[in-house]
């Protein structure tokens, strides 16, 4: 992941103003590894009173002072030469430990501690001791990895010295590689393996950290492929009572539930609780020899057996008959297997000639799992779909809708009739013809009324009392299958033709007897035959011009891999470096049950987008990667999709897998930081970027090997960084250039680079303009017209320094002259023009001022004029008037140069 970490803080102690100019001390990085060197991370930087960076108008010596000078020296004084907004200095690196540099300059002083070695580490109280599997299942004989590491707050922990990690654990079960572990000073996790004993159960491993009062535990459940277990399926479930057959399968199950074969021969019992076909099974014409053969899945029996009707009940008082179909329970039982049950129902038949046998449907009946290089059954039974529909309840219930709808409109026709006889009645006009017409015309709306409401009364009373269903299948919930009886033979063989069992895969599943279906029979059985090869298979059955139907299985081979996973040592594919800049990870294989397993031959892997190969060598369960490069996913450090793929002659596409990984906070980070937050810009390219790896508790990182650090600037057209950067072998920082173009903005720079997390800093580019400020000294209005006028200018710069050799303009509008055109300021910053009114009420000048280097600046004066209308102004009338003029003169404008006397408003327009 990619961290955003701020630039370097400077702190300022005890500031004073020396004149206009803060100065800042930055060092970047703050802290370093531990040995003796010299580095230039010293920056001392200046700015105005309002923070923003500027150029020294002359060389300005700073004072230099460290506190432990045999941790951290410096020298005695640095210059900031006239022009730069900034100077750098060297640190000298010697013992370890803090100290703190200061710099101080006209009673101003600003200081930064510096650290030289790795800051204290303790472990927190509340951290865990955590252990991490890739599985908590696994098999007899087989072995799996096991990590342990200290964890905060979810967070990985790097060991500050050597943690010794102890084990307890089931020792009749398992056995780990070592009793004791040790996370080394600087590593993250300690690794181990576990290996499984020949015998089944539940262990636990427990792991210790004694020194910290940690420990954590976790279960392990230890299985294997021998036969643990039998079941039983009766099939199909549901038939009718003219079947003159009953067929079953009894498989076995090893302790994780999983088909397996058996190892020796296994004796069968059959039993039943329905005592016909119990005495059926205990005589002579019973199944003979049930037993599952060594090297067998299961064993089938096809018993011949007539099934009777159901009895049904007498039903008791208010209770209405139902009816009941045969449930019948048949079982088995082995020698140190178990017993296992499955219920057979045996109710009405049904035709296929029959009215609700329209649709017909073909069910395909497998085991969801058989193991490999075995035998077993595909049953298909033909049927129907039942739907409430066509229900006897269901046909009431819509009978009394209708008649309910009835009753309505016949209510409607009473209430007619009956306004209008009302209506003729009240008419003197009606005639006795139209008076019987409107009674009769009630009376059979009113019979009407009568039947329907008749109609409905004995629909409900039927729907309240006991309706039974025409046939067994009503019973069933909507939707449910029910076998149908055929009249039709179906068979494969040439004679007849209208029967096909078909494999999706002959490699997986084979047909190896397709079994017919014959007359008054719902059912049929082929024999089925797995081979070598894993995987889910389809077999589908298609009865001539009636019906097809598919269902699907699964080939189990627990003595081959059927996945792989992608472990990762601390756990939820997550990515972490150890102190030597290595990573692990481990690529498991993994039975159908999910249980570490082996090979006969060797599994190659290629581990992508990495490029590291693994191999799982024969009768081992896991091979371990150690990656040296690991890519952070852009932005936000997203994760990265990570394969593993099989390589190689007769690789197992299907064991490929993918999974995402990311790198975590506990990883090195590349902290981008920026020695001065804004800059001048007066120099284009400025040493003022710095990249130091840190981890994750904030020290140095010293890289194993020469690392290649992506830099990227977002405003490239105004803040450029070099393309990259390589921190050296042995080193944790190195510093980059930026190069300004004199444009304000401000830029995030961002890093990009292998085994380490990202960062990112901002840089603002404040660029150094010099400007000019104009003053007007005051001007008494209003001005006497054709009357010359001394106009005394004064210009300074934005620090109200006085300005030399500034070209002044003044231009007039039609209503006055200025000479002369242009003039020079002399060293107080002044120049005098003349300026003289002409007609008009008011008329205005602009002073333009220009000085190389200077921004130039531009002043526009609005001055009123004396003026009579119809009467000539001569000067006896303005001695005469020379009074009442200075009555009403006024300042026009008033601009004082001083700067403790600039008003606030013009100080911001500085």
């Amino acid at each position: 992941m990619i961290s955003v970490l701020a630039s370097v803080q400077l702190t300022l102690i005890d500031a004073q103003k020396a004149g206009n100019l803060n100065i800042h001390l930055s060092l970047a990085p703050s802290i370093v590894e531990s040995g003796s060197g010299t580095h230039p991370i010293g920056y001392l930087i200046i700015a105005n009173s309002a923070g923003v960076p500027i150029p020294a108008s002359n060389d300005l010596e700073i004072q230099l002072t460290s506190n432990e000078p045999n941790i951290a020296s410096v020298p005695s004084s640095v210059v900031i030469p006239k022009g730069h907004d900034y100077a750098r200095f060297d640190v000298t690196t010697g013992s370890e430990g803090q100290t703190e540099i200061s710099a101080q300059y006209k009673g101003q002083t600003s200081s930064q501690k510096f650290r030289v070695g790795d800051l204290p580490i303790t472990i927190p109280e509340d951290s865990e001791l955590k252990i991490n599997l890739p599985t908590n299942l696994m098999r007899v004989n087989t072995e799996m990895p096991v990590a342990v590491f200290l964890q905060y707050n979810g967070t990985v922990l790097k060991a500050h010295k050597d943690i010794t990690v102890s084990f307890e654990y089931e020792k009749s079960l398992i056995m780990p590689r070592d009793d004791k572990i040790t996370i080394k000073k600087g590593d993250y996790y300690a690794l181990t393996s576990i290996k499984t004993l020949e015998r089944v159960g539940n262990a636990f491993i427990k792991v210790s950290a004694p020194e910290f009062q940690l420990n954590t535990a976790a279960s392990i459940q230890i299985s294997s492929t021998a036969p643990a277990s039998v079941a039983i399926n009766v099939f199909p479930k549901l038939i009718g009572y003219s079947e003159k057959k009953i067929d079953l399968f009894v498989n076995l199950l090893d302790s994780a539930g999983l088909p397996t074969v058996a190892t020796e021969n296994i004796n069968l019992e059959l039993f039943s609780n329905y005592t016909r076909l119990q005495d059926s099974l205990d005589d002579n014409i019973g199944p003979k020899g049930a037993i599952i053969k060594k090297g067998d899945f299961g064993y089938y029996a096809s018993h011949d057996f007539t099934f009777l009707p159901p009895v049904q009940p007498t039903p008791r008082a208010n209770e209405c008959p139902v009816y009941r179909p045969d449930k019948i329970l048949v079982g088995v039982s082995a020698q140190g297997l178990g017993i296992s049950t499955d219920m057979l129902t045996v109710t009405e038949p049904l035709s296929d000639n029959d009215d609700r046998a329209k649709i017909k449907q073909l069910s395909i009946f497998m085991l969801d799992k058989i193991p490999n290089n075995a035998t077993s059954i595909a049953g298909y039974q033909t049927g129907v779909i039942e739907n409430d529909d066509d229900d006897a309840r269901a046909t009431v219930e819509r009978q009394l809708d209708s008649a309910e709808i009835a009753e309505e409109s016949a209510q409607e026709l009473v209430d007619q009739a009956t306004n209008y006889l009302a209506t003729v009645q009240s008419n003197p006009g009606s005639t006795q013809a139209e008076i019987n017409f409107a009674q009769n015309s009630l009376s059979a709306a009113q019979l009407t009324l009568q039947q329907a409401s008749t109609r409905v009364a004995s629909l409900e009373a039927i729907l309240d009392g006991c309706i039974e269903n025409e046939h067994a299948i009503d019973d069933l919930e909507d939707g449910a299958f029910y076998p149908m009886q055929s009249n039709t033979i179906y068979s494969s063989d040439k004679l007849f033709g209208n029967l096909k069992v078909i494999s999706s895969d002959q490699d997986k599943v084979r047909i190896n007897n397709v079994g017919p279906l014959s007359t008054t029979s719902s059912y049929g059985a082929s024999m089925i035959s797995s081979g070598q090869k894993a995987g889910d298979v389809m077999v589908s059955a298609v009865l001539g011009g009636l019906a097809s139907g598919s269902n699907s299985t699964e080939v189990v081979n627990q003595l081959k891999p059927s996945e792989t996973k992608i472990f990762t040592p601390i756990g939820d594919g997550k990515i972490i470096f150890n102190s030597e800049g290595y990573y692990d990870l481990f690529v498991t294989s993994l039975d159908s049950a999910g249980r570490p397993t082996s090979s006969k031959n060797p599994v190659k892997y290629i581990i992508e987008p990495i490029n590291e190969f693994a191999e799982i060598k024969p009768q081992e369960t896991f091979a371990k990667v150690e990656g040296h490069r690991w890519q952070a996913g852009g932005e936000n450090n997203s994760p990265v999709s990570t394969s593993a793929t099989p390589i190689g002659i007769d690789s197992e596409s299907s064991l490929k897998t993918t999974t995402d990984l990311q790198l975590v906070s506990s990883s090195p980070t590349a902290k981008l930081m920026m020695a001065i937050d804004s800059i001048a810009g007066v120099e284009s390219t400025s040493s003022v970027g710095v990249v130091q790896i840190i981890d994750s508790n904030g020290n140095p990182y010293p890289v194993p090997d020469d690392l290649k650090i992506i830099l990227t600037s977002d405003k490239p057209k105004s803040i450029q960084v070099q393309s990259s950067v390589t921190v050296a072998k042995g080193s944790s920082f190195a510093e980059f250039s930026v190069t300004t173009f004199g444009v304000k903005d401000t830029a995030k720079i961002s890093t990009n680079a292998a085994n380490v997390l990202q960062s990112e800093a901002e840089l603002s580019v404040v660029p150094y303009t010099a400007s000019l400020k104009i003053y007007v000294e005051p001007i008494a209005t209003p001005l006497v017209p054709n009357q010359d006028v001394p106009i005394k200018i004064f210009v300074d710069d934005q620090y109200n320094v006085p300005q030399e050799g500034v070209i002044v303009r003044l231009a007039s509008d039609r209503n006055g002259t200025a000479t002369p055109d242009s003039s020079a300021t002399d060293s107080t910053g002044g120049t005098t023009f003349t300026f003289k009114a002409l007609q008009g009420k008011t008329t205005s000048f602009t002073v333009h001022a220009s000085k190389s280097g200077y921004e130039d600046a531009t002043k526009t004066m609005d001055l009123d004029v004396l003026y009579v209308l119809g009467l000539e102004i001569n000067w006896i009338l303005y001695v005469a008037m020379g009074g009442a003029i200075a009555a009403v003169a006024v300042v026009a404008l008033f601009f004082l140069r001083k700067p403790k006397q600039i008003s606030e408003d013009e100080q911001e327009e500085i």
